[in-house]
């Protein structure tokens, strides 16, 4: 039986963002990142909303 893909939640991504990080190097080899917060509201350092 293999593994399924991996799941991480960064506080600090690859642009200061959170994000969550799928790895799937078994099957398709690829990683997925989804910002958190809109990476405009992260450079800004603004709330989302706001």
């Amino acid at each position: 039986m293999s593994n399924g893909p991996s799941v991480f939640i960064q506080l600090a991504g690859e642009r200061d963002c959170p994000e969550v990080v799928v790895e799937d190097e078994l099957g398709s080899m690829v990683t997925v990142r989804v910002p958190l917060v809109p990476p405009d509201d992260c450079a800004t350092g603004r709330a989302p909303g706001t």
